[in-house]
């Protein structure tokens, strides 16, 4: 599939004005290498990807745990290996993929802080990640996928009282731009939630923050809802097939 243009060219010019865009040292090639490697770890791919994101890396991440946006990718990323790495991904996403993802999902943090509105965060990411998405010749449905999982805190909003209906509008719509159905994308969604979240814990060794929203099963890997919000999660579930 040929490459365009993933941004209207108003809202780059704009953007361009907030964010300096950010040229890459290192090529496509030299980032697989690390994601593949036979002896991959988490600290690896972000002191690789620091040689050109490290001041966002050290940057603080707006949070009253005071972790630095480095320390809170990193925490996600390490519960990605801890709970995901041992299994076939929702959607059969790839996982290197879903590596790199997470060590962009919050790039666009401390612009939004810099310019005192964090709610500009989504927005700021997705302007930097879209250009380093391009350098590197991520797919189109790459793309898609990673805009369309971090545009919005669906699941985080409606677990904290957001209405169903308007939850469920956003999640399809969001969906509609990926190549995935609506159930492959809530699974993929599900699980950028229990890692991102997941990372907020004792168990990520954090300060405890959300450890009630889940049940960390280490002898067989996986990264649960707590019952609660395992419930409120099915009728989201539900309520999606409903609407699909």
């Amino acid at each position: 599939m040929g490459k365009k243009s993933w941004r209207g060219a108003s809202d780059k010019q704009r953007l361009a004005k907030e964010i300096n865009m950010i040229k890459l040292s290192f090529t496509r090639q030299e980032l697989d290498a690390v994601l593949k490697d036979p002896a991959y770890q988490p600290e690896k791919l972000l002191s690789f990807l620091a040689r050109d994101l490290g001041d966002i890396y050290t940057s603080d991440a707006g949070l009253w745990e005071k972790y630095t946006i480095g320390e809170h990718t990193l925490m996600v990323l390490r519960q990605f290996e801890k709970y995901y790495s041992y299994q076939i991904l929702p959607a059969q996403i790839d996982r290197n993929f879903f590596r790199f993802f997470i060590s962009l999902h919050d790039i666009g943090k401390k612009k939004a802080i810099e310019l005192g509105n964090k709610d500009l965060q989504h927005e700021h990411t997705t302007a930097l990640a879209g250009d380093i998405f391009q350098q590197l010749n991520f797919s189109d449905q790459e793309w898609h996928l990673f805009e369309s999982l971090v545009e919005r805190e669906y699941l985080g909003h409606y677990f904290k009282g957001r209405d169903i209906k308007a939850t469920c509008q956003e999640i399809i719509s969001a969906c509609k731009k990926t190549d995935l159905s609506l159930l492959d994308f809530l699974a993929v969604l599900e699980m950028f939630y229990k890692v991102d979240a997941g990372s907020y814990t004792k168990d990520a060794s954090g300060l405890e923050s959300l450890d009630k929203l889940f049940f960390f099963d280490h002898v067989n890997h996986r990264l649960n809802f707590s019952k609660e919000v395992e419930e409120k999660f099915i009728i989201l579930r539900d309520a999606l097939i409903y609407r699909q």
